[in-house]
């Protein structure tokens, strides 16, 4: 039985290999072996004797499959020895290289080199000294000079470590073209930054004219439709912020910051302080220890606090307090903000900080965007500072770590 190599593969001299009885055998020895209806094993290794008929066409039909899933799998696939020389890579690669007609056999840095990024490099050698599998890189193809726009594509690529019975024997490529993803985000992100601009401005307006005409109303009546107008324009002008700020930190480079000396504990009882005037019936307790003091932006530190305050608010059962704990250490100030009621599933904490992301609380479905947590995450980061969730035990904390000094 003759099995032809599919011609949407580019291969070298060390084809994918495969294990038999504890003895690793490359494709082309199964197909030879298979053909020639010989052992799959050396004739006196103990225990064995001649193989069972039809042993050779399952070999044949087991290289067969493996080169089949290789050739036709849907994302770009490369095998590297231990030196990262490039052995296999099946059509989908080639193409996305822009080296449909490669020859395998050199250095991925010559062979591919629109995919040899100094991380992708770097990555490769981890996996074959530690057996490490990296996240996804991110890399920009087809941007060499002269080639048109629409040539250019994003890719997102991993690797892995290749393990046989004797240790790592090289190093497996998966690489994905996400340019279509990419350019749906970006259009969906632009269009969400340019909404909110545009609208910031004329809901102003409103607000402006609802103050002057509710200070003015003779009639107590019309002087409360007016309050109404001007609360629903202060909520859309936070969903309008919140989107500004979304946009901000996918597309424009991260929230912008203005630190300055900031006394932490202060900012703290402010976000309570609002949060139980806009729930007067609930409980919060605000305490801490040590100098609160640190480098940051006051306003932007206060509207992180205020989202994680709020989510707390949102979501912890209403007989139980809010708890607001601040504490300083030598070089950075930590605040916690602890709830008590239903847990975050294990399976949904991964999650919480995702955009859009909104939770059920015990009055019903979650108000907002679920963009709150999202955004204070990234005006901690803009810190310098980390933003993490614990939810065990009939407790929800969130943990803000503050540097005392950015950088």
């Amino acid at each position: 039985m003759g099995i032809a190599p599919s011609a949407d593969t580019h291969r070298a001299g060390w084809p994918a290999s495969y294990a038999r009885g504890g003895e690793r055998m490359t494709a082309s020895e199964l197909r030879a072996q298979a053909e020639e209806g010989e052992p799959s094993g050396p004739a006196d290794q103990p225990g064995r004797g001649e193989p069972p008929q039809g042993e050779g066409e399952v070999l044949a039909a087991a290289a067969s499959l493996l080169d089949g899933f290789f050739d036709a799998a849907p994302v770009g696939l490369a095998l590297l020895d231990r030196e990262l020389r490039v052995i296999r890579v099946n059509d989908v690669l080639a193409r996305l290289a822009g080296r449909p007609g490669l020859v395998p056999g050199g250095p991925l840095e010559v062979v591919l080199p629109a995919l040899a990024s100094p991380e992708l490099l770097a990555a490769a050698r981890r996996a074959v000294a530690a057996g490490e599998t990296s996240p996804e890189l991110a890399i920009a193809a087809g941007e060499e000079p002269g080639r048109p726009p629409e040539a250019r594509r994003a890719l997102v690529a991993t690797c892995y470590a290749l393990r046989g019975t004797a240790g790592i024997l090289g190093v497996g490529l998966v690489v994905q073209d996400v340019t279509r993803r990419r350019q749906q985000q970006e259009f969906h992100e632009r269009v969400l930054g340019i909404v909110g601009h545009d609208l910031r401005s004329p809901l102003a307006a409103v607000r402006i004219s609802a103050q002057i005409l509710g200070r003015a109303a003779p009639d107590p009546r019309h002087a409360r439709l007016l309050g109404v107008i001007e609360g629903a324009a202060r909520r859309m002008q936070r969903i309008i912020e919140d989107l500004l700020d979304y946009t901000a930190a996918r597309v424009g480079g991260g929230i912008p910051i203005r630190p300055s000396s900031v006394d932490v504990a202060q900012v703290c009882r402010e976000v309570v302080a609002e949060a139980l005037a806009a729930d007067p019936d609930r409980v919060a307790r605000c305490e801490g220890e040590g100098d609160p003091v640190a480098e940051l932006d006051p306003d932007r530190l206060g509207q992180a606090l205020a989202n994680v305050v709020g989510n707390a608010f949102r979501y912890g059962t209403p007989e139980h307090a809010i708890e607001v704990r601040w504490r300083g250490e030598p070089d950075a100030v930590v605040v916690e903000v602890s709830n008590r009621g239903p847990i975050i599933p294990p399976e949904l904490v991964g999650h919480v900080f995702e955009p859009f992301r909104r939770g059920v609380h015990p009055g019903g479905e979650g108000g907002g965007l679920g963009l709150g947590l999202f955004i204070a995450r990234h005006i901690v980061a803009a810190h310098g500072g980390e933003l993490t969730l614990r939810s065990d035990a009939g407790e929800t904390c969130f943990t803000v770590t503050l540097p005392r000094r950015r950088g």
